[in-house]
């Protein structure tokens, strides 16, 4: 799975720390810093640990994404 994060802080280990909660692993990442918005911006690729668990994928990914706003990321 893909994800595109935006956010105005370095908070990588928050991100993959809230990964790890929902059973994700972060497989590789790539950011870019946009000085004028004062925003970094993550391309993250993630994998279930448990294909098993592909079928709570939707419902994990909503939780995931909620959490990471909570942050203040996009």
């Amino acid at each position: 799975m893909k994800m595109l994060i935006a956010g105005q802080e370095h908070f990588l280990e928050n991100i993959r720390n809230i990964l790890e909660k929902y059973s994700l692993k972060l497989q590789n990442y790539k950011f870019e810093k946009d000085i004028q918005r004062n925003e970094i911006m993550y391309d993250i690729n993630v994998k279930y640990r448990d294909d098993e668990m592909l079928v709570l994928a939707s419902n994990d990914m909503t939780k995931t994404i909620k959490d990471i706003k909570r942050l203040g990321w996009e």
